[in-house]
C-alpha cells in the first residue's frame, strides 16, 4: 500500500509527475516530506532499470540529504529477509556510480552499529577494490582493520594476475587503514557482536575478525603481505590468543612463533632480519616437529 503521491509516481516510473511533486512552487499541498522521499527512494532502488538511475537522481537532488542524514535508514529487502539501507544496496551493485552518489550525499559508512556487517567489509568480501577505495576514508578504524584482515584472508583466492582484487590490502593501507587493532577496537568489535547475538557465543567467523592482519598473513603463508604490513608499521611482535585456520590449538602466538610452527621459513628469516623477538623456550618446546632454527 502506497502512502503518498511521490511513492505512487516512483512505482509507476512517471518521471514527469516525480519532477512536478519535487518542485516546491508547484502542487505544494503534495510536496513530499523526508519520510515520504525515503520511502520513495526505497521503491526506486528496486524499480525498472531503464528509469532507475534518473529517478534516484531526482530524489537525491530534491533535498539536502547531507544535513539530515536522510540516507541512513533501514528497510526490509523485498528480494530477501534481511534489512538493508541505501548504502548496503549500492555496495551490491555492479556499477560503482550509486555508491559514489550516496556517499557524496552524506550516507554514513558506519551507519550499521555492527562492525561485522559494515559496508567496507562487504565490499572486501565482494572483492570490489573500487568500492573499498571509496569507503575507507569515512569508515571508523575498527571496521577498516577488520576489512584489512579479511582482505588478507581472501588474498589467496584471487588469481595472481588479478591485480584489482589482489591489490585490496594495499588500497586499504594507502587510504588510511591502520595495520593493527588497539584494545578499544577489539572492545568495539566484540562488544557490539555480543550484543547482536544476545550475549551468546557467536560464530568463529566473528572471532577471526579480531585476528591481527599480520598474524592472518603469517597463518596463510603470504610473504608479500607480511612484507607489506610491516612496511606500513604493523607490530612485528603483536600477540594473538585464539584459534586460527592453520595454526594448531588455542594458544598465545607471535608472528615469528606462528611462522616457525607452520614451517614458513622465508617468513621466519624475514621476521628475524627485522628484529622480531625470539619466542620463550616454553613456546619453542611447544613447536614440535619444526626444524627451522630460531
Amino acid at each position: 500500500m502506497f502512502e503518498s503521491p511521490i511513492q505512487i509516481a516512483v512505482v509507476q516510473g512517471n518521471e514527469a509527475v516525480i519532477k512536478a511533486l519535487l518542485n516546491p512552487p508547484n502542487l505544494q499541498c503534495y510536496w513530499p516530506d523526508l519520510p515520504q522521499i525515503q520511502q520513495a527512494l526505497k521503491y526506486a532502488l528496486f524499480s525498472d532499470e531503464d528509469k532507475q538511475e534518473r529517478i534516484i537522481d531526482l530524489l537525491l537532488d530534491s533535498i539536502s540529504f547531507q544535513e539530515l542524514h536522510a540516507l541512513d535508514f533501514e528497510f526490509e529487502n523485498p528480494q530477501g529477509y534481511e534489512s538493508i539501507c541505501p548504502l548496503s544496496w549500492a555496495v551490491e551493485q555492479e556499477d560503482v556510480k550509486y555508491l559514489k552518489r550516496f556517499l557524496n550525499k552524506g550516507a554514513d559508512p558506519n551507519d550499521d552499529w555492527r562492525p561485522s556487517q559494515s559496508h567496507i567489509l562487504k565490499a572486501v568480501r565482494l572483492q570490489r577494490a573500487d568500492m573499498v577505495s571509496l569507503l575507507v576514508p569515512g569508515s571508523e578504524q575498527a571496521r577498516c582493520i577488520m576489512a584489512l584482515a579479511w582482505s588478507v584472508k581472501l588474498w589467496s583466492t584471487s588469481l595472481p594476475f588479478d591485480d584489482d582484487k589482489r591489490g585490496i590490502p594495499r588500497i586499504l593501507l594507502e587510504k588510511g587503514a591502520l595495520p593493527d587493532y588497539d584494545s578499544f577496537d577489539e572492545e568495539i568489535i566484540l562488544g557490539r557482536s555480543k550484543e547482536a547475538y544476545d550475549g551468546e557465543s557467536f560464530p568463529s567467523e566473528l572471532l577471526s575478525m579480531i585476528t591481527p592482519p599480520l598474524i592472518m598473513a603469517v597463518d596463510y603463508g603470504h610473504f608479500e603481505l607480511v612484507r607489506l604490513l610491516l612496511e606500513y608499521g604493523a607490530n612485528i611482535n603483536v600477540r594473538f590468543h585464539g584459534t586460527l585456520d592453520h595454526g594448531r590449538g588455542w594458544t598465545m602466538r607471535t608472528p615469528l612463533s606462528l611462522a616457525a610452527q607452520l614451517g614458513h621459513q622465508d617468513i621466519v628469516h624475514f621476521l628475524q632480519d627485522r628484529g622480531a623477538e625470539v619466542p620463550a623456550q616454553s613456546e619453542l618446546d611447544w613447536l614440535k616437529g619444526i626444524k627451522t632454527p630460531l
